[in-house]
């Protein structure tokens, strides 16, 4: 890049990250753009670095160096990488210190992507990278703090799984750096730590950022993946840092307690913050990491005095972000260590309790103050109560004393919430705390072991609030008097209350785990109270004005049934005569079964109140989902009156939600009613049933035969069709399965021909039209099965194709306005999906059509072909369900119809294998293994040496395009044995299918591809490499390909 050029390149990056006016910054980002994505472009890149000293040119260059070692890392050479690394450890150590923020995180960001990628490269340069860090700490405070910097960027990207490696090479990476490098690395920061705090620095600030960066990297050390078990979705309050064997010394003995106990309690957020994080992970260390009992006991001794003294003091537990942490502390250590082990190293483990218990009676009390402290909190109380049922010396009589008055706090600081919420906006009806759907699982998931811990006072706090709140809801309910402010004021606090009350209640019923009498028969009184209350509540639902806290409560009802039927009536519960006997003998009910009437009825009455709220009503499907899907629970479900009223009065006369949008709403609703109708072989029944279908049927074919399509006719015809959607996805066997093809067959076939061809540019029609084409396709469970006489499976077939072909002829040439999946890409996912389905159904023999002179599948086939080929390979690759389809109907095809990819034209046959070569690099494994099966079949084809006569003109006509694809089958070889020798895979055997149709279809370039993957391994690999080469060549046979794999 000469002097011009490079002063282009700044000014265009000065635009980018300066200028106001965006067509300037458009056209800056465009012509910079290919600096991102060509690899040819590194060398100008490098020039940038080696010659500007504009801050923004640096800044670029380096950001778009690191993009493309990321994605070519092997267009790069060696002696390149370490060229551009070293160059940039030379940049830092001369300019770094004067170098802006901006400019320095690229720099960093580079050298430490080129260490990751490059750690196993031959000579081994970029594991020195310790070594030429550490000469940053000798120099200047400002080289020290570029030092720890790098280090710390160091370290996250050794642990970042996302930096352009597999997951196999990245754990063999980070194992290797985590052996030769991470210690020295922590005992720099330690090393960094005791230093920057016994002595102080002219600069305060610097001093102060010194501190920060040195406790990140000793944070960041102790957060390392030592062995590779942490997923990135692992749950905060249960990990385990697991160290090597090699530091645990280093924790045996108390100095590095100490050290950051000493840190915290001397220093303020963000500092102490910082320090607690670290002592946290050091509180999580696993207690196998312990050359014996004695160490691990030690080790607990020293934390535990730490925890003790915090308490015992309330040290730094006045900010926000210390209190936190330190709660976070708390369950790491109940979570790793066994209560045994804390209690005999801990000499004071009651005074302790003591004060843990305080402490968490004072953080329920003050809840505003830390609400996401609270889950941390219950979450200790619940691993000790959970402890305590192996160990009950001494322990248990404590715990036994201090959980009900946790229990308690909690349960009132959930009242005091809903006060404070009100007294802080009395004319906005919201609840902060239940509101919050996340925050509110935490917290209930540990309730059950608190409330049972000591069941009866639990019970004795619970009803003291509910009983009096319930009468009060009772007699305001019938007053009438609501249109008061302050009465409804007053009334929003008691439904507030009460959705507190029931949810919490809801939590410990869902949280039964063992038969225990005392405990069901408490159960039993409160279960009784909240379906007391919910006759009640229903009872006056016309009365209670509509809003937010009426919602809520109604929610929280679900919620409870929920969790009464997970608890009590699910197929994995475990029954309870005598909670049902408490229950029923309070409510006043005959048996369980009116228990049962009573939730059918209640999922009843939302359906008819409440259409236009599509949470209460989705939760009402779902409890209805469940109960109709449970073995035990339907069969009984379906002896009731209530459930014959629903199969009877189904329609949107009885609930109207049904004619409330979304419409997907309806197949949930008829899945569940169908699975009871099909649970009875009573065709009288189903005919009853489907009477109102038939009249919407005959309704939409009238106005259609007229020209009407309206958007009322629309509205019927769609939420027509995603009720069959749900119907036929309940009919799981062959009667039933059969029943319905025969009620649709033939007239209401020809009304669906119909909607394609009236409805083809109307994708709100002709999504629910497909996908119960498709559905009806799918032979799942084997459900699909005519008899041996019968003409149906070809009758069915018929019917699909003349839907896809009137279909996707139109929507072939039809160009989207805005958005292209939705408008045309998510209608032909569906056609692919629906043949494959039939090509795969097994439920007639294809072969009849081409006897008998039929075009029915050559058509289908022709217009799913076009559609699949009509796709871009961006646009297969941006929309992951299309991806699916295309790949499983190409997959399909390459098996099934043979013939029919060989007669594909020349340039459509090329498009289809470049489309197998794309989806081998997918990250989908399915997608990956469909590519390859696809594969495989294409080319073991065109190598078929059979000598049949009929045979020949395909198999001559399937090497003529494999020929003409030459370069892309040489590419996809390359692609598939570097899979194979670099990655770990899934789908091994799958993948290496393909390879030796692809070995012996272009031997000359497999010997050069040999010599190239040989020679880019490390000196020391390349023997072995090249042996098993040699040992898999000699073995293959030219002649026999099929014996051969």
């Amino acid at each position: 890049m000469d002097a011009q050029q490079l002063s282009h390149f700044e000014n265009l990056s000065m635009a980018v990250l300066y200028s106001t006016n965006s067509s300037e910054r458009a056209v800056a980002e465009e012509q910079l753009a290919p600096f991102s994505t060509r690899p040819e472009a590194a060398g100008q890149l490098s020039s940038v670095l080696d010659n500007s000293t504009n801050p923004c040119a640096i800044h670029f260059a380096a950001h778009a160096l690191t993009k493309l070692l990321t994605q070519h890392w092997n267009h790069f050479t060696i002696t390149m990488r370490v060229d551009i690394r070293n160059h940039l450890l030379n940049l830092l150590a001369s300019k770094g210190p004067t170098l802006e923020n901006y400019v320095i995180v690229p720099i960093i960001q580079l050298i430490v992507r080129i260490t990751k990628l490059g750690w196993f490269d031959e000579g081994s340069a970029h594991q020195t990278i310790f070594d030429e860090i550490n000469k940053f700490l000798s120099a200047s405070s400002g080289h020290y703090f570029l030092g720890l910097r790098m280090f710390n960027m160091l370290v996250g990207e050794i642990n970042d799984q996302q930096s352009g490696q597999s997951y196999t090479a990245h754990r063999k990476t980070a194992n290797s750096f985590r052996d030769k490098s991470l210690l020295k690395i922590f005992q720099i920061s330690l090393t960094s730590l005791r230093e920057l705090w016994s002595r102080s620095m002219a600069d305060t600030q610097l001093h102060t950022r010194l501190k920060e960066q040195a406790l990140e990297l000793s944070f960041r050390c102790l957060s390392f993946d030592f062995i590779g078990t942490a997923p990135e979705d692992t749950v905060d309050d249960i990990g385990v840092v697991q160290i090597p064997t090699s530091w645990k010394s280093m924790f045996e003995d108390d100095s590095i307690i100490k050290l950051f106990l000493s840190i915290y309690g001397n220093s303020t957020p963000p500092v102490s913050v910082q320090a607690m994080k670290c002592i946290v992970q050091i509180g999580s260390i696993s207690r196998s990491a312990f050359s014996g009992p004695d160490e691990r006991d030690r080790f607990l001794k020293y934390l535990m005095e730490g925890v003790t003294e915090i308490l015992r003091h309330n040290q730094g537990l006045n900010e926000q972000g210390n209190h936190h942490e330190f709660c976070r502390l708390l369950a790491r250590v109940k979570n790793n260590f066994q209560l045994t082990h804390i209690i005999s190293a801990e000499g004071s483990f009651p005074e302790a309790l003591s004060h843990v218990s305080r402490f968490t009676i004072s953080t329920l009390n003050n809840w505003e103050w830390s609400p996401n402290s609270i889950y941390y909190l219950l979450s200790f109380w619940s691993r000790l109560i959970i402890s305590i049922s192996y160990n009950k010396d001494g322990v248990f009589e404590q715990v036994q004393k201090f959980v009900p008055q946790i229990f308690r706090a909690y349960v009132d600081s959930r009242m005091d919430s809903v006060q404070k919420c009100i007294r802080k906006s009395p004319d906005s009806d919201t609840d902060i705390m239940l509101d919050d759907e996340e925050m509110l699982s935490e917290q209930v998931d540990a309730l059950p072991h608190l409330g049972r811990c000591n069941y009866e006072e639990s019970m004795r706090v619970i009803v003291a609030l509910f009983d009096p709140l319930s009468n009060q809801y009772k007699q305001a309910a019938e007053s009438g008097a609501l249109n008061n402010p302050e009465l409804r004021r007053e009334f929003r606090s008691i439904q507030g209350k009460l959705a507190w009350l029931i949810q919490i209640i809801g939590s410990i019923i869902g949280g039964r785990q063992n038969m225990n009498d005392n405990q069901d028969d408490i159960d039993g009184e409160l279960v009784a109270r909240v379906f007391g209350f919910l006759i009640s509540h229903d009872a006056s639902q016309t009365k209670v004005p509509m809003g937010p806290s009426k919602e809520r409560l109604e929610k929280t009802l679900l919620d409870f049934i929920e969790q009464y039927r997970k608890g009590y009536i699910g197929d994995t519960s475990r029954p309870s005569t005598k909670m049902h006997s408490k229950m029923i003998e309070l409510l006043g009910l005959t048996n369980d079964m009116a228990v049962l009437s009573l939730i059918m009825n209640k999922i009843g009455n939302v359906f008819k109140h409440w259409g236009n709220d599509d949470e209460i009503i989705q939760k009402a499907l779902n409890l209805l989902n469940e109960l109709t899907s449970g073995f035990s629970s339907i069969q009984r479900i379906l002896r009731l009156d209530v459930t014959n009223q629903f199969l009877s009065f189904h329609t949107s006369q009885t609930f109207p939600f049904l004619d409330v949008e979304p419409y997907n709403r309806r197949s949930i609703y008829y899945a569940a009613l169908s699975r009871l109708l099909f649970l009875e072989d009573n065709i009288g029944k189903f005919e009853t049933f489907m009477e109102p279908f038939k009249q919407k049927m005959i309704y939409t074919s009238e106005q259609l035969s007229v020209g009407n399509k309206g958007s009322n006719v629309q509205a019927v015809v769609v939420g027509v069709l995603r009720d069959f959607i749900g119907i036929i996805s309940a009919s799981k066997g062959r009667k039933s399965y059969c029943t319905l093809f025969d009620w649709l067959y033939p007239d209401y076939f020809a009304v669906f021909r119909t909607l394609s061809e009236v409805f083809w540019d109307n994708q709100t029609v002709m999504i629910p039209l497909l996908k119960l084409t498709s559905d009806l396709a799918f032979n799942c469970g084997g459900r699909i099965t005519f008899d041996a006489s019968s003409v149906n499976g070809i009758l069915l077939f018929r019917e699909i194709s003349a839907i896809l072909v009137t279909f996707g002829s139109r929507i072939f040439s039809y160009t989207p306005s805005s958005n292209p999946y939705k408008e045309k890409y998510k209608s032909i996912s569906l056609c692919l999906q629906m043949l494959t389905r039939s090509l795969l159904g097994n439920y007639l023999n294809f072969g009849v059509f081409e006897l008998y002179g039929d075009p029915t599948l050559s058509d289908a086939l022709s217009v799913a072909i076009k559609l699949a080929t009509s796709v871009t390979m961006s646009d297969i690759l941006a929309y992951p369900k299309l991806q699916k389809s295309y790949y499983g109907f190409i997959e399909v095809l390459s098996g099934n119809q043979t013939s029919i990819v060989a007669k594909l034209e020349s340039s459509v046959f090329s498009g289809v294998i470049h489309t197998l070569k794309e989806g081998l690099e997918s990250f989908e494994v399915g997608v990956v293994t469909q590519c390859a099966i696809s594969i495989d079949r294409i080319v073991s084809f065109s190598m078929n040496n059979s000598t049949k006569a009929k045979d020949l003109p395909l198999i001559t006509l399937m090497k003529q395009r494999v020929a003409e694809c030459n370069d892309n089958f040489c590419n996809i070889l390359e692609i598939l044995l570097k899979k194979i020798l670099f990655d770990n895979l899934q789908n091994q055997w799958s993948l290496s299918r393909p390879i030796l149709s692809l070995m012996l279809l272009n031997p000359q370039y497999f010997s050069q591809l040999e010599a190239k993957l040989v020679e880019i391994q490390p000196a020391d690999r390349r023997p072995q490499l090249k042996k098993h080469f040699d040992e898999t060549t000699k073995k293959i046979p030219t002649l026999d390909l099929t014996r051969v794999k």
